[in-house]
């Protein structure tokens, strides 16, 4: 099955959060052994901001919504040479102007 692409640019300027997934044992000396937990210990969490016109809020709205926060899709990172990465998109909010809404997002990638 495909995964589907997100077909929006978000506004420039987003954040993206490396938080590598780690065991910690603690000794009572003070002593830590630190350890990778997993396969793939480094997946990314992204806060995007999307500006679109109110025509296409309705489609980016019901993208984000057939989803529910459990079905990957594919969103192109401009940071990281388009590269596409596959996401979830657990939250979202939006603020509606007069000719456009903006889209808060959060993106957490999946393996």
């Amino acid at each position: 099955m495909a995964l589907d692409i997100l077909p929006y640019c978000p506004k420039p300027g987003y954040t993206v959060k490396n938080e590598p997934r780690r065991k910690v044992n603690k000794f009572g000396d003070g002593y830590e052994q630190r350890m990778v937990d997993g396969l793939n210990p480094l997946l990314r969490k992204y806060s995007l901001t999307f500006k679109v016109h109110h025509k296409s809020a309705v489609d980016f709205d019901k993208f984000l919504g057939n989803k529910g926060g459990v079905t990957a899709f594919l969103f192109r990172e401009k940071a990281n040479d388009n590269q596409l990465i596959k996401v979830v998109c657990p939250d979202w909010s939006k603020t509606v102007g007069k000719t456009h809404t903006e889209f808060s997002c959060s993106f957490e990638e999946v393996v």
